[in-house]
């Protein structure tokens, strides 16, 4: 709903960085949020009643079709919201892959994976930092995009492994509460 009425004051087609409170909430990319939650409500609900075989190669062969979409095609970074929607749903698609994947034996790849999820919060947050620091010392230029990429990838998911373990996790355990549990709780209902 406040997408829509932030529409009435930004236009859907005006991507231009959000300057206040209301137009960040009325950037449709907030409408991810809903999805995200969506794929858990449908997780929860269908369990392991539908499950995605290979879903490492589903969401690979996805990725790789918006790669070469946005290649072939010459997609601008910052698409106004209509155009954005096919690359959302390839997006979100491949998480849904993942989501409904079928449970593995924990292996090297799963406690890697596990971890990486753990500090997605953390990454969230400072990969943007990240990003900026390493743009400024490794320009983007068409041959280097890949390897930008890839560099980006690879430092802001250690940074944030870094601030999980030093900070997120220290700061946590303080918490008088202990949001395992409520997450636990909440999933029983």
């Amino acid at each position: 709903m406040i997408v829509i009425e932030g529409a009435l004051v930004k236009p859907l087609s005006d991507s231009t960085p959000a300057q206040t409170v209301f137009t960040f909430f009325a950037d449709p990319i907030i409408l991810l949020f809903l999805v995200g939650m969506a794929i858990g409500v449908l997780k929860r609900n269908l369990g392991d009643r539908f499950v995605v075989p290979c879903p490492l190669l589903v969401a690979a062969a996805l990725l790789a079709t918006q790669i070469l979409a946005a290649i072939v095609f010459r997609i601008p970074p910052r698409l106004p919201f209509p155009e954005i929607i096919s690359i959302w749903i390839a997006g979100a698609l491949a998480v849904v892959a993942c989501a409904f994947a079928r449970p593995l034996s924990p292996g090297r790849f799963e406690t890697v994976a596990e971890a990486l999820g753990d500090a997605s919060y953390s990454t969230h947050l400072f990969h943007i930092f990240l990003v900026v620091a390493l743009k400024m010392v490794f320009p983007i230029t068409p041959v280097t995009a890949v390897f930008f990429v890839l560099l980006a990838l690879l430092i802001s998911n250690l940074v944030g492994l870094m601030l999980y373990r030093t900070v997120e996790r220290p700061i946590s355990a303080l918490l008088p509460i202990k949001w395992t549990a409520v997450a636990a709780r909440a999933t029983m209902r």
